[in-house]
């Protein structure tokens, strides 16, 4: 059963922590908040397995977690939730950012190159597909920075409340948006049908591993 539950938590966190998240801030407790924190780390990097070290390393981090959570939840403090959304947003869009040095491909025109088997180009060119996807990557860039920035300054600026509804909701529809506009650009500027199922697989057969070359 917690196998069960671990498995539905890692799948969908990126839904569940912050919907949870901002569900503990509307609620005017958002300490409880910060006990998602070893919960989601422990359902994702599964810390008891491995080898020796690596099970130490994942220990000692979901340990130190605890504690913080711990901590947070006595003290009434929240402040830890500020870090994981600015974290990951850093992450993700570190890639990306990357990729458009001199020299380098940009990362979508890279997973356009990867990907075995490409959706129809429909009436454009190899070529034309290239130049869009160099600028997708620069949108992506854009649109990632935009939502780094107001996840600090109001982190640092702004009311829990309205830190919260940013990062976890106004953040998420703006993804969303930007993936579903481009879809339907792509279908209009290709004047080809792009089925999303075709585009998400496409997606899956990348070698990823050939993305941080």
């Amino acid at each position: 059963m917690l196998s069960i539950v671990a498995g539905f938590v890692a799948r969908y966190q990126f839904l569940l922590y912050p919907a949870l998240v901002h569900l503990s801030v509307m609620l005017g407790e958002p300490h409880w908040g910060t006990v998602l924190l070893p919960l989601f780390f422990a359902a994702n990097a599964r810390p008891f397995s491995g080898t020796p070290s690596a099970r130490r390393r994942k220990s000692a981090i979901l340990l130190v977690l605890g504690l913080i959570a711990v901590w947070s939840v006595l003290q009434r403090g929240h402040w830890v939730l500020y870090l994981p959304p600015a974290l990951i947003v850093a992450a993700i869009m570190a890639p990306f950012v990357m990729s458009v040095r001199p020299g380098y491909t940009p990362l979508i025109t890279r997973i356009h190159r990867l990907a075995p088997s490409n959706p129809s180009n429909g009436l454009r060119s190899e070529a034309e597909i290239c130049r869009y996807t160099d600028r997708l990557t620069w949108i992506w860039i854009a649109l990632m920075g935009l939502i780094l920035l107001d996840t600090v300054l109001l982190a640092l600026l702004a009311p829990v409340e309205v830190w919260s509804l940013f990062t976890n909701v106004i953040n998420y529809g703006l993804l969303l948006a930007l993936i579903a506009g481009e879809w339907l650009f792509r279908m209009f500027w290709m004047r080809a049908w792009i089925s999303p199922v075709k585009l998400v697989r496409t997606l899956l057969t990348v070698d990823h591993r050939e993305l941080m070359r």
